[in-house]
């Protein structure tokens, strides 16, 4: 068996701790209240695998030099038994690994799984091929044959670890980006010598900006090299990132290298659509994202006279296509965001909603979005290749000097109103101080959610610079009207 069927190979469900040839097929529905209590009840002990820790690198040097793939073509995860004597034997239903289906069998005792298709389960679970070794909770759900005839479903947990292959070293000198989307600037397609430089946005991060004019344009990343006389082969071929699959559309992808043992060739992901793109690559985790390039995002609906008025919302600093505002949602208020404040690929219902804070808000009949519940929110909008509504709690905090630390805490945190024109108030300032202000979410530092009052106006930091302070006194606070715009230290 070649390594290209090896990584194809798929398990047949059904093998036994007993006779591997007995027919399941006359089972009854498996019956049981709790399969964990079915479990302790008939000894039926979940424990580490015979192969409990796994590296990656290891597996695929042993593919190679076996070209059957006999001894390396599967691992031991997990391991069942049972000395209870109504036990006659048992099947595998069903294995996850940290909640994600996996196909297996039950060999000898050992639950066994296709190891490639292992790496890649592991890398979706953790978004991530970094050489970090990951921790994995197995799941195993069993029907257990009793020696009457009766089946019962039986269900236990262990783990094991995997250590996904060594990836490439970053490259200090950065990263480039050739493709056919390099006729727009450089009038030549896949042009050596222009190169689309990447910005380096954080550690291991890194952005550039692309517009595509055809309905699909592929692309490949490479480590940065001389651009005076490049050698295809030998100074950039070498540094070749892309993806298994030629012409691959997924927005978010993983990547592989030249010598990845996982696959055999580096090929071209590509770009759906002519628009303006901003593709970030990440090299800590190997994987790149493409976005469509946004510069606004503004909201209207039933209560703005549906595009009389449009509420602007504040970009995230740094985040392509995030936005957020803290809105008062009424019950039954139907709302929607389009890129300018006017009519035009607009969206509402046709966006995911993931309603944290409970207001109820979905989709109605005609595509808007509309609120049951009354009362104040933060929206988190993301308008991009996805669009994803989140419906979070209304936090706003102090921070720094005058909040007396600089993490956004519980006890920083400003009263909510009950009214739609009622006020934020913040805690006493604990010193007399710069104060600064910020809402909370999504893992962002805060500064890149801050904002200030300035003249009695609230203005947001979004995407511009440090903005402009104010000295407040030891003992006064904060109070925010997000409906009017104003607010005040007093």
């Amino acid at each position: 068996m070649n390594k290209k069927q090896i990584i194809t190979v798929m398990f047949l469900m059904g093998i036994t701790l007993g006779a591997c040839t007995e027919d399941y097929t006359d089972w009854a529905n498996p019956q049981s209240n709790s399969p964990e209590e079915a479990a302790a009840k008939y000894e039926i002990s979940y424990a580490v695998g015979a192969d409990a820790t796994i590296l990656m690198d290891d597996v695929y040097a042993k593919y190679k030099d076996d070209e059957t793939g006999l001894k390396e073509d599967s691992v031991k995860i997990a391991a069942l038994s049972s000395s209870n004597a109504n036990i006659a034997s048992i099947l595998v239903s069903g294995v996850t690994i940290n909640g994600s289906a996996i196909n297996a069998v039950l060999r000898e005792g050992q639950v066994k799984v296709n190891t490639v298709q292992l790496d890649s389960v592991v890398r979706k679970v953790f978004n991530s091929r970094a050489h970090t070794e990951r921790t994995l909770d197995i799941n195993v759900n069993a029907i257990a044959k009793l020696t009457n005839g009766e089946a019962i479903s039986v269900a236990g947990a262990t783990q094991a670890k995997l250590t996904p292959v060594v990836t490439p070293e970053i490259s200090e000198e950065g990263y480039y980006m050739l493709g056919d989307f390099q006729e727009q600037s450089s009038g030549k397609k896949w042009d050596e010598k222009n190169p689309v430089v990447m910005e380096k946005i954080g550690d291991g991060l890194y952005k550039a900006t692309v517009t595509t004019v055809a309905a699909t344009s592929y692309f490949k990343f490479f480590r940065a090299y001389d651009t005076t006389n490049p050698n295809w082969d030998v100074d950039i071929n070498p540094g070749e990132l892309g993806t298994v699959i030629d012409g691959d559309l997924a927005t978010e992808n993983f990547l592989v290298w030249r010598n990845d043992p996982s696959c055999s060739a580096v090929r071209s992901p590509a770009i759906s659509g002519i628009n303006e793109y901003i593709v970030t690559l990440d090299m800590i985790n190997m994987t790149f994202k493409v976005a469509i390039k946004t510069y606004d995002l503004f909201m209207t609906g039933s209560n703005y006279g549906w595009g009389e008025t449009w509420k602007q919302l504040t970009p995230v600093y740094g985040a392509e296509g995030e936005y957020w505002s803290i809105v008062y949602l009424e019950s039954g208020e139907k709302i929607k965001f389009a890129p300018q404040a006017g009519w035009g690929n607009d969206f509402g219902g046709q966006a995911a909603v993931n309603d944290v804070a409970g207001a109820g808000l979905a989709a109605d009949t005609d595509n808007n979005l509309e609120a049951k519940n009354a009362g104040w929110y933060l929206l988190h909008v993301i308008n991009g290749t996805e669009r994803v509504v989140n419906v979070l709690a209304p936090d706003v905090y102090l921070i720094g000097n005058t909040a007396g630390g600089w993490d956004a805490v519980e006890a920083n945190k400003f009263t909510v109103p009950g009214t739609k024109d009622g006020e934020f108030v913040s805690p006493a300032f604990v010193a007399a101080d710069e104060v600064r202000m910020c809402v909370n979410f999504g893992g962002y530092d805060w500064w890149k959610t801050e904002f200030i009052v300035l003249d009695g106006k609230i203005v947001y930091r979004g995407n511009g610079n440090d903005q402009e302070r104010v000295k407040v006194a030891e003992g006064q606070k904060a109070y925010l009207n997000f409906t009017a715009g104003t607010g005040s230290f007093k």
